[in-house]
């Protein structure tokens, strides 16, 4: 009966709805400026559905992720139709350290050496970049632009979510197997238990008639 019992409850977990879309908290470019205590110069600068989307993941307080953020605020008046931000807190968010963790492995990275994977993480369309220098501004300033210009659009995040569906369809296919498997064997057990019992019925019976026999 025990055994029944487990077999049904690892049913009911397996028929418990996942749901893979967890909800991350991120900011804009004004709110990120803000949030390091950066003055925006963002003059007319509004977003757009063709802008590409940077994705930044800081720490904050980090100095390099302050000093990524004031080149973005000097750039934006003269390139911010190129571009549009989306920045994540990992040092004391872990949900969405998870994410960066995520969108880290997805690409290739090793997420678990933190002296190679940190803060500033940036993703601009196919191109990844690890840390922040001046030195760097001309390839992000070109990562941007010819992302814009690009016919075929790498949005890391969508991309992310199709590939954990595709996961989970086939996690879906096993899960299933795994439920037909369970019920087969709930059944079999059922079956067995039930002709068992009819079994020993017909023994007791035939004890019965047996003793009676014996007794005359």
């Amino acid at each position: 009966m025990k055994k029944n019992i487990l077999i049904i409850g690892l049913l009911i977990m397996l028929l418990i709805p996942i749901n893979v879309k967890a909800k991350f908290d991120s900011l804009n470019l004004e709110q990120s400026l803000k949030a390091e205590g950066i003055t925006p110069n963002l003059g007319d600068y509004q977003e757009n559905d063709k802008q590409v989307t940077i994705y930044l993941f800081r720490g904050q307080g980090c100095t390099h992720c302050e000093d990524f953020l004031n080149y973005l605020n000097s750039i934006v008046n003269t390139y911010g139709n190129y571009f549009k931000l989306r920045s994540f807190e990992v040092w004391h968010n872990k949900t969405n350290d998870k994410l960066k963790n995520a969108v880290g492995s997805y690409l290739g990275y090793d997420v678990n050496n933190e002296n190679e994977f940190g803060v500033p993480f940036i993703v601009i369309g196919n191109k990844s970049f690890i840390g922040y220098r001046e030195e760097s501004n001309e390839e992000i300033l070109n990562a941007i632009t010819e992302e814009y210009n690009s016919e075929e659009k790498h949005d890391i995040l969508k991309l992310l979510i199709d590939y954990e569906e595709e996961e989970m369809n086939d996690m879906t296919i096993v899960m299933w197997v795994g439920i037909i498997v369970v019920v087969c064997t709930v059944v079999d057990i059922i079956l067995k238990s039930v002709q068992n019992k009819k079994l020993n019925e017909r023994l007791d019976s035939i004890e019965r008639v047996i003793k009676i026999k014996n007794s005359k």
